[in-house]
């Protein structure tokens, strides 16, 4: 992020009593992605298969960092189950 992006989110977290650490994880958005995730917010629905493989390799991390008794290999089969459908 920029550091204007990294301020403004800041910013919009004011009221939050979030702490964060010095781990970030960048996702590498493609202009597929944004649209992906355009499309997801205007239906409201979450459509994983669109998204690239480095999107969902960034967002299997962050899964990974918040419930870390699951193994990145399982949340990412996890995501491959979603995409099918299953």
């Amino acid at each position: 992020m920029l550091e204007e992006e990294d301020d403004y989110l800041n910013f919009l977290s004011l009221d939050y009593k979030i702490i964060w650490n010095d781990f970030s994880v960048y996702f590498p958005l493609e202009n597929g992605d944004a649209s992906t995730i355009i499309e997801n917010q205007r239906v409201a629905k979450i459509k994983i298969k669109k998204l690239s493989v480095q999107y969902k390799d960034a967002l299997a991390v962050i899964i990974h960092d918040i419930l870390q008794d699951i193994t990145e290999a399982q949340i990412r089969k996890n995501i491959k189950m979603i995409e099918k459908g299953v």
